[in-house]
């Protein structure tokens, strides 16, 4: 799995694990729920703003923030290093 795909596919499970719909997490943190559909579709990159929102939103573990960070850092380190 990519890494885009993966920091998707992980954040759709923190809104799933809370049992909250894409429209009450884009109320939370303030956005729309078309954004939250791009983000969990991995069309659309979220700022570390919005991953931070998403995170207190879904009262995510330390374990899982980590995880998905190391995954997003490794994603970034893949683009620079791509010739």
């Amino acid at each position: 799995m990519s890494g885009d795909k993966e920091l998707a596919h992980q954040l759709t499970q923190l809104r799933l694990k809370r049992r909250l719909s894409q429209r009450q997490l884009a109320q939370q943190i303030g956005i729309t729920d078309r954004y939250i559909r791009s983000i969990e579709n991995g069309t659309s990159m979220p700022s570390f703003g919005i991953v931070k929102s998403w995170f207190k939103a879904t009262k995510a573990t330390q374990e899982s923030i980590l995880s998905i960070t190391s995954s997003r850092q490794r994603n970034q380190t893949t683009r620079l290093v791509r010739p």
